[in-house]
């Protein structure tokens, strides 16, 4: 088995340095995946998802008691598998720019090979009610966009936003990818 260490710090310090936005794992959380690397069809490795290789897109949003989930879809836009695994790296902006945005990394990362055409799936999940310093309506700015950086990677791809404000000080939870749609 090949083992892989996901740098969590040196992902966050990539993704904060290029995108002007921060990206933190939970505080004394080391996230370590081990599992085999994926294999393309003709039996040798699959070569890693490129930011170029990946489409980002936004669905199933769910809303209720000040509690908001959508997932994330990395699409596999290239015409072979390729491999991943981990966490995205996020950060909202709007017209002006970055807005504040902290990523709360849950779970354990595997590495997936993500077939042609195919997606891999993180669950975002935010508080829409305002922490108690923020006295703002809404409580922080309404984000346009969510920039995307793909696990081990320092370019971004973006999507739409079109799902209000994240309170708590631009707190967003994700998941690592999976293969199966949540």
């Amino acid at each position: 088995m090949k083992r892989i260490i996901w740098g969590t710090i040196a992902t966050a310090a990539t993704a904060t340095a290029l995108t002007g936005f921060a990206a933190t794992a939970n505080a004394g959380q080391t996230t370590t995946g081990q599992t085999t690397t994926g294999q393309a069809a003709t039996g040798r490795a699959a070569p890693h998802c490129t930011t170029s290789k990946l489409k980002a897109s936004l669905s199933d949003f769910d809303a209720g008691a000040g509690q908001r989930y959508l997932t994330l879809a990395l699409t596999n836009i290239s015409k072979s598998a390729c491999t991943t695994g981990g966490w995205s790296g996020l950060g909202q902006a709007d017209a002006k720019g970055a807005i504040p945005t902290t990523t709360v990394r849950e779970g354990k990362a595997h590495t997936i090979t993500i077939p042609a055409g195919h997606s891999a799936y993180e669950v975002l999940h935010w508080a829409a009610v305002p922490a108690d310093d923020e006295t703002g309506d809404p409580c922080e700015p309404v984000p346009t966009t969510l920039r995307v950086i793909p696990p081990n990677e320092t370019t971004r791809l973006t999507a739409p936003w079109n799902y209000g404000a994240v309170c708590q000080h631009g707190s967003i939870r994700l998941t690592p990818l999976t293969l199966t749609h949540p």
